[in-house]
């Protein structure tokens, strides 16, 4: 699939979006997304890469969510910005 990436401000920090024209994720498995070791879709490897990015981008504040999509996939990664808690 194609990847589309698309930064904006967010309310004290940054929002990416993340738009993938690949498969979409079956509607009983988005909610379980981004447990470590799930295979969700047919390309997957180890399933950890979610779970992974996930605890990082909260590490530092921040979060990482599915947004649901009829066709595709699409992530957002919202970020704080230094000194703001």
């Amino acid at each position: 699939g194609t990847l589309t990436f698309r930064a904006k401000k967010g309310q004290g920090g940054v929002v990416l979006d993340i738009d993938d024209t690949g498969p979409a994720v079956p509607e009983p498995l988005r909610s379980r997304l981004f447990e470590p070791y799930l295979n969700a879709l047919p390309e997957a490897g180890a399933g950890l890469a979610l779970a992974v990015a996930r605890s990082l981008v909260r590490q530092h504040g921040g979060d990482l969510v599915y947004l649901p999509r009829a066709k595709g996939k699409a992530f957002r990664v919202m970020l704080k910005a230094a000194g703001h808690a």
